[in-house]
């Protein structure tokens, strides 16, 4: 398939992927709960940084475009986020299990924080979104699987200054 960060590319849209560095949140092994931590940053790929093994973003010299997450609290507070952002947690900052819900939501908080005391807030919408794992939220089984798997079912937030209640 054509992934995002090609047709991104191909429009002139900029974008960064920015890691967590630390661990991996989660286990290769999608059954599995613990496992022994994968180590993760902007230059390892694994099954939370895929890019880097995208032909796409290697052949168009995109690979600079993950970064580690420090660049984006740096980018929100000098007003220099790309138009496309994408926030990847480290293993203690995720709210898969075993970590908890409420690290996760403190952190998540941090960053939507850092965007909106930057000058970048006035144009900015932001999709906060959860995978489909741990069960935290997940109290019915999904009406449809699907060869992809279970597909998206899981709650998801704008949080803009141009959103409004119903629109």
């Amino acid at each position: 398939w054509t992934d995002l960060t090609y047709l991104l590319h191909k429009h002139h849209v900029s974008w960064r992927y920015y890691i967590f560095e630390g661990g991996e949140p989660d286990c290769e092994d999608d059954g599995a709960i613990y496992c022994k931590t994968k180590k993760q940053n902007a230059k390892t790929p694994g099954i939370w940084n895929p890019l880097p093994w995208f032909t796409t973003v290697r052949k168009n010299h995109q690979l600079k475009n993950i970064r580690s997450v420090r660049h984006f609290y740096w980018a929100a507070k000098h007003g220099t986020l790309p138009s496309v952002s994408w926030v990847i947690p480290n293993d203690k900052v995720s709210e898969h299990p075993p970590g908890l819900v409420s690290r996760g939501q403190a952190w998540v908080t941090g960053l939507v924080n850092a965007v909106m005391r930057g000058p970048n807030w006035k144009s900015t919408a932001i999709f906060l979104t959860w995978d489909d794992w741990g069960g935290f939220y997940d109290h019915v089984v999904p009406p449809v699987v699907d060869r992809n798997g279970y597909g998206l079912r899981v709650p998801g937030l704008v949080i803009s200054p141009y959103a409004r209640p119903g629109f």
